[in-house]
C-alpha cells in the first residue's frame, strides 16, 4: 500500500524539514534506506519516541519504523505496538536514529498510552531478550552478544566508503538482529546526555557511546571485524541512558 501523505514524485529529498525540532509522538514520512533482510526499509512512517529535550539538543531523533503488516501473534504484544493514528504497527525491535532535517510530512500522532506501551516494551526487551549467538566476520565465525564492539564498512551519502565502530547493546540470535550505538575514541562532551563513556577491556583507553546514533541492524554479511569488548556493566549504563532519552522529561 502507499502511505497516506507520501509524495508520488521522486523529489522527496526537496522536502527536507527546516522547522524546529520534532515532537515526541509525531509520525513522519521517512526514507529508511534500502532493503536489508529483516530490517524495515524504504519510505514508511517513522514514530518519534525520543523526548522533546533530546530532540531539541540533537540533529537526530530516535524513531521506530511502522509497518501496515500485522505481525505474527507470538510477536504482536512483545515486539510491536499498534498505533491507531496510522492503523499500523510500530516495531520496538527496530529502534533507529533518524535525521530530523530529512523527516517528511507529519502523518499522524501516537497517543500517550501508545507511547507508554512502547517505552515499556523497549525496557522489557532490553531486560529479557539478549541472546548470544554467532556471526560471520572478516575473521571467520565469531560469537556476538551485548557488550561487543565491531567495525563495519559504511557507504556515505556521497557514495564513499568508510569504517565506523559500533557497540552491541542487545542481540537476538533468533533473528540475527542487533541494537547498536556508534562509538568514538574521545571523551564525552561535558553535559551531553547523548554521550556515555565506556572502557574497552584490556585497554587503558576509553571510548564514548553515542545514544544519538542508535540503530537496529541485521548483522550478517556486513563485513564485520571484531574490535574488542566493553565492561559488561557499561553496556547496561548505555541502555539506561537510551531509555531515559525516550522517557518524557516530567516522568
Amino acid at each position: 500500500m502507499r502511505w497516506k501523505g507520501t509524495c508520488a514524485s521522486s523529489t522527496r529529498c526537496d522536502r527536507e524539514r527546516t522547522l524546529p525540532s520534532t515532537r515526541q509522538g509525531d509520525i513522519h514520512d521517512y526514507e529508511f534506506g534500502p532493503d536489508d533482510g529483516a530490517e524495515l526499509s524504504g519510505w514508511r512512517p517513522a514514530l518519534i519516541i525520543s523526548n522533546n529535550g533530546f530532540n531539541e539538543g540533537f540533529g537526530t531523533a530516535i524513531a521506530l519504523p511502522i509497518s501496515s503488516s500485522m505481525p505474527a501473534e507470538r510477536y504482536r504484544t512483545r515486539q510491536h505496538v499498534y498505533v491507531a493514528g496510522v492503523d499500523s504497527w510500530a516495531s520496538t525491535r527496530q529502534v533507529r536514529a533518524v535525521r530530523q532535517r530529512r523527516l517528511g510530512a507529519i502523518m499522524g500522532r501516537a497517543s500517550l498510552d501508545e507511547l507508554d506501551d512502547i517505552i515499556e516494551a523497549l525496557a522489557r526487551r532490553f531486560a529479557t531478550t539478549n541472546r548470544p549467538g554467532e556471526v560471520a566476520t572478516a575473521d571467520g565465525i565469531m560469537p556476538i552478544d551485548a557488550g561487543a564492539l565491531w567495525r563495519l564498512p559504511v557507504i556515505g551519502p556521497g557514495g564513499g566508503a568508510f569504517f565506523t565502530t559500533v557497540l552491541v547493546i542487545d542481540y537476538h540470535a533468533g533473528n540475527n538482529l542487533a541494537i547498536t550505538v556508534e562509538v568514538e575514541e574521545r571523551e564525552p562532551r561535558p553535559g551531553s546526555p547523548g554521550d556515555v563513556p565506556v572502557n574497552v577491556l584490556g585497554s587503558n583507553g576509553s571510548v564514548t557511546a553515542l545514544i544519538r546514533r542508535v540503530r537496529a541492524m541485521v548483522v550478517g554479511e556486513r563485513g564485520l571485524t571484531a574490535a574488542g569488548r566493553i565492561q559488561p556493566e557499561r553496556a547496561g549504563a548505555v541502555i539506561r541512558r537510551l531509555i531515559s532519552m525516550i522517557q518524557p522529561p516530567e516522568a
